[in-house]
C-alpha cells in the first residue's frame, strides 16, 4: 500500500515538474517579460533602484537550484518532525 502511494506521489510530482515544459516550449522569465512590456508602454520609465549584485548568466541557474534545494530541505525537516512527533 505505502509503494503505490509513493509511486502516485512521484508520477504527481514528475507531471508538475514536466507540465510547463509539454505545455509552452517559451521559457521567457517574468522578469524578461516585464522589462519587454514596461517598455513598450512607457519607453521612457527610468527604474528608480538598481540590483546590488547580479550573478552572471551561468551562476543564475545554480542559485535557483540552491534556493530550491534549501527550501525542500526545510519542509523535508520540518516533515521528518510532524511524522516522528505523531509516529511517538
Amino acid at each position: 500500500m505505502k509503494t503505490g502511494r509513493i509511486c502516485l506521489y512521484l508520477l504527481v510530482a514528475a507531471a508538475v515538474v514536466l507540465a510547463p515544459v509539454v505545455i509552452s516550449g517559451d521559457f521567457a522569465g517574468t522578469d524578461d517579460q516585464a522589462t519587454a512590456a514596461i517598455g513598450e508602454l512607457r519607453p521612457d520609465y527610468k527604474p528608480w533602484a538598481a540590483a546590488l549584485w547580479e550573478p552572471s548568466e551561468a551562476a543564475e541557474p545554480w542559485l535557483f537550484a540552491l534556493q530550491a534545494a534549501i527550501g525542500v530541505g526545510f519542509f523535508g525537516y520540518f516533515a521528518y518532525r510532524h511524522r516522528r512527533r505523531t509516529a511517538g
